[in-house]
């Protein structure tokens, strides 16, 4: 966008990370606080974030979304694709909180995010001209996503217990498929897409790995917040995915 866009997109960051906190306690406060039927104190308990948001955390979300919309008028010239990512961000924002502070990933999220990303990246595939671009991408979100959710399924058989949890599985859903037609090209209308989405589950799954399993004693367990990790490889893959075509 050059370097005027990026401080406005930075300012616009600014703006929508201040709301982060607020959107978060508003969704995830009724339905998973102290009162809330969805209440589970055992997760509260091993919380990475206290709830409702304090101000550092607040703070916090407010400028790394500052940061993460700057970053992506660094990489995206045209407005409408920058707009597409930036509210994608954002939502993922208020999620990953969310997550840190009751270990859910709330439908009044993941679902919208995955309408989304489905939506803007068949409206901006066909914007640009290759409205092909798009399915395959799509194609293999729901592959990823059913495999991943076939692995969770023979763990619980074999483990008993859940190797991740739905919500984690849902917002697969609008991560692959938002990402995926970013790696089309004229001679990789295929393989592009589909390594995109490859990338955006293993870098996520890399990054919650390192940064998930420590928290929880280097154990597979639901109290992972496996989220904010799925969104930061997700994020990385948007950056650089023009190197991360096959």
């Amino acid at each position: 966008m050059g370097s005027v866009g990026i401080v406005v997109a930075a300012v616009v960051g600014a703006l929508a990370g201040l709301t982060v906190g607020p959107v978060a306690d508003r969704i995830a406060g009724p339905r998973y606080g102290p009162d809330a039927e969805g209440h589970d104190p055992e997760d509260l308990a091993l919380a990475l974030v206290v709830a409702p948001t304090p101000p550092l955390a607040r703070n916090v979300a407010a400028v790394l979304t500052t940061v993460a919309l700057a970053l992506l008028a660094g990489e995206f010239a045209d407005v409408e694709v920058w707009l597409f990512f930036a509210v994608l961000t954002w939502a993922y924002a208020v999620a990953a909180l969310i997550d840190l502070q009751y270990l859910r990933l709330p439908d009044v999220i993941t679902w919208p995010a995955a309408l989304l990303a489905a939506g803007g990246a068949i409206a901006l595939s066909a914007h640009f001209d290759h409205v092909e671009a798009a399915w395959p991408g799509l194609i293999a979100t729901a592959f990823v996503t059913a495999f991943l959710w076939g692995f969770s399924a023979l763990f619980r058989v074999l483990r008993g217990k859940e190797a991740f949890g739905l919500g984690d599985l849902k917002l697969m859903l609008s991560l692959g498929a938002s990402a995926g037609w970013l790696g089309w090209t004229p001679t990789a209308e295929v393989s592009g897409p589909v390594s995109v989405v490859i990338w955006v589950a293993l870098a996520g799954f890399l990054i919650g790995s390192l940064g998930g399993l420590p928290t929880a004693g280097f154990k597979v367990t639901k109290h992972i917040p496996f989220g904010p990790f799925l969104m930061l490889g997700w994020f990385a893959v948007v950056l650089f995915a023009d190197s991360l075509r096959a």
